[in-house]
């Protein structure tokens, strides 16, 4: 009976470090889907349909058709970014501590973007034309 405690606390343990490593790969939460939203997931092979509270990790892809449109929220600092239809972006960057330094690849389409003031870190926008990066604005 004494034991009991002991092994109890031995799971809680094993528990709380392993849903902490999965979070810690988390960088974006899928907020709002409308019409044909995909997903690629970088661990996993072929394309799945979004679905509202599905975590990002850095190297998903985000596809959206003609009646598309979905929001993402990133989990660091609660930036925004919607992307409308007809559009193709990649979630790129890497965590520094705790924030994640955002690297959004987009391949086409349009999509805005709310972006909280940046702390030891930086949000840029990637395009087959151009980059931005951004501080803390809205555009």
């Amino acid at each position: 009976m004494k034991r009991l405690p002991f092994i109890f606390l031995i799971i809680s343990v094993f528990l709380s470090v392993s849903l902490l490593a999965k979070t810690a790969r988390d960088v974006a939460l899928i907020f709002k889907v409308k019409g044909k939203v995909k997903i690629l997931k970088t661990e996993k092979k072929g394309w799945n349909s979004a679905k509202r509270g599905m975590r990002l990790n850095a190297g998903d892809q985000i596809q959206t058709d003609q009646s598309g449109f979905t929001a993402v929220i990133f989990t660091d600092d609660k930036s925004m970014m919607k992307i409308r239809s007809n559009s193709d972006v990649i979630i790129r960057g890497k965590r520094v501590k705790k924030r994640f330094a955002k690297r959004i690849f987009m391949e086409v389409g349009e999509a805005w973007f709310h972006v909280l003031p940046q702390v030891a870190t930086d949000f840029r926008i990637e395009t087959p034309t151009g980059v931005a990066a951004v501080k803390g604005t809205e555009f």
